[in-house]
Formats: structure tokens, C-alpha cells, sequence
């Protein structure tokens, strides 16, 4: 497995493991033109978006989980960080930006995974569905038992291949302020022909 990825892959007995305004012009001065929107930036390599979540999750690796009794009972949030993805054997992998949305109120979450492009920096077209999850309050960490999970599933395709991913998200909650979702994906990868165990690990910071 890829060392660098495969640092985002939390095991179940780990501890674990980111205006501008325009001027106005009197009726008597000179017209001011509107500002120029900023270009759209590029959606990020491979590398760096495994650069950005190694980062993120750098910043949570000594930190304890989250006690599931702690968490609000009110209230929604969104995590924005992460995803990798790979084939055990390390002959494919891919990456994607995450954004999980999470209620408190009700104990659901639910979200997606954009902008994928594999280690070859192929881009690929779709997206990944996060699918209804579940935070469990009655879980107990510090047994290997996570604090929520989801299912994870999709079909996305670049000009060379097509490739579904059929998984499960399971993961904990970090930080003072459990301003952190960490956690790992098990599930297959399939392609034409061709089906794969896919292991993976997700951050996502609010």
C-alpha cells in the first residue's frame, strides 16, 4: 500500500489519526467599471490534494476521539477535506475533494466526493455519493467501534476507464471542539472485467 496514502486509512484499534467590493461614482464623476471576477482555479492534482489531507490530518494524528455522549444534540455542520482511495495491492488509486454534511439534531449525515483524479492525474467525470448515514452515540471508541458511518457509492468515468466504487464510510469525530471528521472506507472498486477490496481514508475539517 501506498505509504503516504495508507497513513489516511484508520485502523479500527488506531487512536486517531484544513471581498472584494467596487467603487461607486458620484452622478458628476467618471463611470467605475465593476471589478473582474476571479478566475476559476483549477480543481487540485492528485498530489496536492494528498499533500492538503496529509496536512489536515497531521494536525489531528495525537489527538484523542471524540467521547459520542460529548456531541451537540442540536445543530448541522458541513466537513470539508479529503478522500483517497485505493485497491489493496496499490495498482490503483484515486482522490477526490469530501464535503460531509452532518445533523446533530437527528444523528444523520450525508455528502459527497468531487473532482476525482487518480495518481496518474487523470481526471474523471461524476461524483461519489455519501449516502444516508448514521452517528451511533451509544459507540465506544477506545473498544475499536466507530462513532458514525455511511455508505459510499458511485460510478465515475474519465476518457480511459469507467469505474464503480461500492464501499462503506465508518469514522470518528475530533479535536476540542470536534471541528474534525477522521476516519477510513472499506468496500470494492470496480472496472470492466475487473473487481477489487478498496481500502481508503477521508479528513474533513468544519
Amino acid at each position: 500500500m501506498n505509504k503516504r496514502i495508507s497513513k489516511l486509512v484508520v485502523s479500527a484499534g488506531a487512536t486517531a489519526l484544513l471581498a472584494a467590493c467596487g467603487g461607486g461614482g458620484s452622478g458628476s464623476g467618471p463611470d467605475v467599471p465593476p471589478p473582474t471576477p476571479a478566475p476559476d482555479l483549477p480543481p487540485p492534482s492528485f498530489v496536492e490534494l494528498e499533500d492538503q489531507t496529509l496536512a489536515m490530518a497531521a494536525i489531528y494524528d495525537l489527538q484523542s476521539i471524540n467521547d459520542p455522549l460529548t456531541l451537540p444534540v442540536s445543530g448541522s455542520t458541513v466537513y470539508a477535506g479529503g478522500m483517497h482511495l485505493q485497491t489493496q495491492n496499490d495498482s490503483f488509486s484515486i482522490a477526490g475533494q469530501m464535503q460531509l454534511n452532518v445533523d446533530f439534531s437527528t444523528d444523520s449525515l450525508s455528502g459527497n466526493v468531487r473532482n476525482l483524479v487518480d495518481s496518474q492525474e487523470t481526471r474523471y467525470q461524476g461524483i461519489l455519493t455519501i449516502g444516508a448515514g448514521q452517528i451511533d452515540r451509544t459507540t465506544i471508541p477506545a473498544n475499536n467501534e466507530p462513532t458514525f458511518s455511511a455508505p459510499l457509492t458511485g460510478d465515475v468515468s474519465s476518457d480511459v476507464v469507467a469505474i464503480n466504487v461500492d464501499g462503506t464510510m465508518q469514522g470518528y469525530f475530533m479535536g476540542p471542539d470536534h471541528e474534525a471528521a477522521y476516519g477510513f472506507v472499506t468496500g470494492t472498486i470496480s472496472a470492466p472485467n475487473d473487481t477489487a477490496p478498496l481500502v481508503g481514508g477521508f479528513i474533513g475539517t468544519r
